[in-house]
């Protein structure tokens, strides 16, 4: 029997020292090649200037300082839940780990996400912002994929891998994409005032290069429809090219959304607010984000890596002229 789910993956435990990136040049690491992913990893890790303050430079960004005190209450969580959660323990173990030089590297240690954060967020502006093919669109792009839920004290069963490749098919079915770049968000959905239960709700939000924004939405539409629960699951708005919006599609925390009906509005219908998340249930996500590392919650469509003086870079796959795209001579 084929096993699926990160539940089954092998992971390693111990914080290691970072190291200068051996992967070739031309090749996207493949996600069954651990020391590829763990080479790329440490190239965008390696220096120390990313855990400082001045490449984080969008409104509400974290702070080294604060990451620092987040990270000692996540462990302190996680050591008061160690009963509970057999891996809770050693994680904490594998953050407290973590120092100048010696990085352990986990996506749900405070400090390393909000390394990753930065850089992310500023390949993808520079991606987005290029103007090398004026013709196309950037769009905003959020993509909430029903059927894909998991009840509570379940996150683990997710299946992110065959998430992603259903999020490709759309794209590439669309014939109008040219690069995207997604991230994987989640949210904890308490919809049991509607006569409904509790579940974790996968999303995808980033952002999408296309020619002809009417095609990708007819495209998005036909793949993801209106199912209870998911009332609206895509839509997209033209991109600005801020920070802060980049910063929303890799962003670290997951909240619980309470849905209910507001019968004081004008029109009632049935709305929602957000709050932080259970402790259980905080608990249950870091494990999953460190399973699932900092290249796994990513769905990068025509996009490939590049090696330039300035360290590891992103960049569009090379694209056809315009001209010989719409087959002019």
């Amino acid at each position: 029997m084929r096993r699926t789910g990160l539940k089954h993956q092998r992971l390693s435990r111990k914080p290691q020292g970072v190291h200068k990136a051996s992967v070739p040049r031309g090749h996207w690491p493949n996600r069954q090649n651990a020391r590829d992913l763990t080479s790329v990893l440490d190239e965008v890790l390696c220096s120390e200037a990313r855990y400082a303050d001045r490449p984080i430079h969008w409104p509400g960004a974290l702070s080294s300082k604060v990451a620092k005190a987040r990270k000692i209450a996540v462990i302190k969580r996680l050591r008061r839940y160690g009963k509970k959660f057999k891996a809770a323990a050693e994680l904490a173990e594998v953050l407290d780990g973590c120092r100048r030089g010696h990085r352990c590297r986990s996506a749900s240690c405070p400090e390393c996400f909000r390394a990753w954060q930065g850089w992310i967020v500023n390949q993808t502006i520079k991606v987005a912002c290029q103007d090398t093919y004026p013709h196309l669109k950037v769009l905003a792009v959020s993509i909430a994929i029903a059927g894909c839920q998991r009840p509570s004290g379940q996150l683990d069963s997710l299946n992110v891998p065959k998430l992603s490749r259903r999020a490709r098919r759309v794209l590439a079915a669309s014939k109008a994409v040219e690069w995207a770049i997604l991230g994987l968000d989640l949210s904890l959905n308490d919809e049991r005032q509607l006569g409904r239960g509790r579940h974790w709700q996968p999303q995808l939000f980033g952002f999408v290069a296309t020619s002809n924004p009417k095609a990708l939405r007819s495209a998005m539409k036909s793949a993801f429809r209106p199912r209870p629960g998911v009332t609206k699951p895509s839509w997209m708005k033209e991109y600005d090219g801020s920070p802060l919006t980049a910063s929303y599609a890799f962003k670290a925390d997951a909240v619980l959304r309470i849905s209910y009906f507001d019968s004081d509005r004008t029109h009632p219908c049935t709305n929602t607010r957000k709050v932080r998340l259970p402790a259980p249930a905080h608990v249950e996500y870091l494990l999953f984000q460190d399973q699932l590392k900092f290249f796994g919650r990513l769905v990068l469509f025509k996009i490939r890596k590049s090696w330039r003086a300035d360290g590891l870079n992103l960049e569009v796959a090379k694209m056809r002229p315009l001209k010989a795209r719409n087959g002019r001579k």
